[in-house]
């Protein structure tokens, strides 16, 4: 069956406290969190702050990996899936 995959982009990073903060950083701040070496309320914080809007999650695992894989395979149109969400895509 004929199949085309058109990928949303992925999320774009927020910032907390001065600094880049994304998915994969609260991910890293939980384990911080359960060895006691940050607070709960820095967690929350960045939580809050890691997704600045719509689209896949920014770390190359699930979705990510699907869009750059069906790109490879040509089963998505060529330079589709590296798209911040919510932007226009880059010009040549």
């Amino acid at each position: 069956m004929p199949t085309v995959v058109v990928g949303c982009g992925y999320q774009a990073c927020g910032t907390f406290a001065g600094r880049h903060c994304d998915i994969e950083d609260v991910f890293l701040a939980a384990g911080h969190h359960a060895q006691g070496r940050i607070s709960l309320d820095e967690l929350t914080g960045m939580s809050k702050n890691a997704v600045a809007g719509p689209g896949v999650c920014a770390g190359m695992g699930t979705a990510n990996s699907m869009h750059i894989a069906c790109e490879a395979l040509g089963m998505a149109l060529p330079g589709s899936t590296p798209v911040l969400a919510n932007r226009d895509r880059p010009g040549p």
